[in-house]
């Protein structure tokens, strides 16, 4: 879920993304798609995106909940979306990362990565970051969709990146968080954990935590 102002956002498996009031769960709005809900919503101006199942990224008036626009990728949408400047990036399950118009919701870009996107994508300083189930991070100049560096884990990426000012942090399938320089790709360092890590890492002070299928939390020193 997201909270904002008081107000909690949740999207639902009866397919709907739903705002409930903090303080006591009563209901603000209520506004269906036609899938599942899994993907967190992002928000940004006033405005909640919200993937969903059926294919679609949506925009909606958080106040009120009323749909401003809809976007219809190939698959679906199992992660949220990344908001940076005036620009919306998604990932789908038809092997995309879109880049759409926040506010209009036009196609800027796509980019294809020959594989499912199940994670949500990271944006810092004009470069996005997503992985794919086909093994890899993808760095891409976030106005263009130019692909600027790739990295190639042992098995699936389904962590969402985090980013620091200059240091990536991912998950794989393989049991690792690779923490990668942000301006090359190349692996700073390596931890391996006993089981898949599917979880997305969180930076707090010197340290950088992530779960893993092993039933631990780990933290790390972020810088070794």
């Amino acid at each position: 879920p997201l909270v904002r102002e008081g107000v909690v956002y949740v999207g639902s498996w009866d397919g709907a993304a739903y705002a409930l009031d903090a303080a006591g769960g009563e209901l603000r709005w209520r506004t269906g798609t036609d899938g599942w809900v899994t993907a967190a919503p992002a928000m940004g101006d006033g405005v909640l995106y919200v993937g969903s199942h059926d294919g679609s990224l949506y925009a909606l008036d958080a106040e009120g909940g009323d749909l401003l626009w809809r976007y219809e990728t190939g698959g679906p949408i199992e992660a949220g979306a990344s908001l940076a400047g005036d620009l919306a990036f998604v990932g789908s399950t038809d092997n995309y990362l879109y880049a759409l118009d926040a506010a209009r919701g036009a196609l800027q870009w796509r980019y294809w990565t020959a594989a499912d996107i199940v994670t949500a994508p990271a944006v810092a300083a004009g470069t996005v970051y997503v992985g794919a189930v086909d093994r890899k991070l993808r760095a891409l100049d976030a106005a263009t969709g130019q692909l600027l560096w790739v990295f190639e884990a042992e098995y699936a990426i389904e962590s969402s990146p985090v980013v620091t000012d200059s240091m990536v942090y991912v998950g794989a399938n393989d049991g690792r968080l690779y923490a990668l320089r942000a301006e090359d790709g190349r692996v700073a360092w390596q931890y391996e954990a006993q089981n898949t890590i599917r979880s997305s890492p969180v930076v707090w002070g010197p340290l950088v935590l992530v779960g893993s299928d092993d039933g631990h939390l780990y933290g790390l020193d972020r810088e070794t």
